[in-house]
C-alpha cells in the first residue's frame, strides 16, 4: 500500500487511474488496522501515512466554488477520481481536474473534466468511520448524487455509479456489449442505507428496497432496470 499509493491505477469500478475517495479511503483503514501486526518502525511509519493520507483526502480528492457546484446550489462536493498529476498525489491542485476524464464505456466520449463528474463512492469515507455522516461536503456530495444519480424503481430508489457511465444495456435491452448505458445498482441502495444509519436515520426503507430487487432465488442483480418496461 505505501509503495503504490494514495493514487490507483485501477478505481473500484477497473476503469480509471487518479485518486479516488474510495480507495484512499480504503487505504487509509488497511494502514490503520494492519499497523498492530508490524515491527517497529514499520508500524509507525504505517500510522503516519495513515494520517497523511486521511489529512489530504478533501484536497485530493473535492472541489469547492466550481460552476457546477453554484448550478446545483451546494458550496463543495466530493469527485469521482482526480486524474493522475506528477504520479505521487503531489502535483497540481487544480489542473488535473479540469482534465477530461474518460468515460471508457460510451460509443462517444462526452468528455467531461474531472471536477463535473460525481460518484456514490465518497460514502465509503462514513462507513469506515474517517469522515461525520453530517460533515458538510459529505451532506452537499450527497444532494448532489440525488439530483444526479438517483433513479426511483418500483422496488425503492437506486443509483448509478458515476455521471456519464455507460455500463449497461443499450436502451433497447440488448446485451451489453462494451458500450451502452449505465443501470441503477442494487448493491448502492444497500450503501446508502449504511450512510442513512451512521446518520442516525431509518436505514430499513433502503435495506426493503434492495431486497424487492432480488430474484426468485434471492441473489442480488448487478445492476436493475430503470426506464419504462420495454
Amino acid at each position: 500500500i505505501a509503495r503504490n499509493g494514495p493514487a490507483t491505477p485501477q478505481d473500484r469500478w477497473e476503469e480509471d487511474a487518479g485518486l479516488n475517495a474510495f480507495t484512499i479511503g480504503t487505504c487509509v483503514a488497511a494502514l490503520v488496522c494492519g499497523a498492530p501486526f508490524l515491527d517497529e518502525p514499520a508500524r509507525s511509519l504505517a500510522l503516519r501515512l495513515a494520517d497523511g493520507w486521511n489529512a489530504r483526502i478533501e484536497e485530493w480528492t473535492s472541489v469547492r466554488g466550481t460552476p457546477f457546484a453554484r448550478a446545483h446550489g451546494i458550496e463543495a462536493y466530493y469527485i469521482r477520481i482526480a486524474p493522475p498529476g506528477d504520479g505521487d498525489g503531489d502535483g497540481d491542485a487544480d489542473g488535473p481536474l479540469r482534465r477530461i476524464l474518460p468515460i471508457r464505456n460510451r460509443a462517444c466520449d462526452p468528455r467531461i473534466p474531472a471536477e463535473e463528474q460525481v460518484a456514490t463512492d465518497f460514502l465509503q469515507l462514513v462507513r469506515l468511520g474517517l469522515r461525520d455522516a453530517h460533515d458538510p461536503l459529505v451532506s452537499d456530495t450527497v444532494k448532489l448524487i440525488d439530483g444526479q444519480l438517483r433513479v426511483q424503481t418500483p422496488a425503492g430508489p437506486a443509483w448509478h455509479r458515476y455521471t456519464g457511465d455507460g455500463y449497461g444495456e443499450p436502451a433497447d435491452g440488448s446485451p451489453f456489449d462494451g458500450v451502452g448505458i449505465g443501470r441503477a445498482w442494487p448493491l448502492l441502495t444497500g450503501e446508502r442505507g449504511h450512510y442513512e444509519l451512521a446518520a442516525g436515520r431509518d436505514p430499513l426503507p433502503y435495506l426493503e428496497a434492495m431486497g424487492a430487487m432480488t430474484g426468485r432465488c434471492g441473489l442480488i442483480p448487478e445492476q436493475v432496470w430503470d426506464t419504462e418496461p420495454i
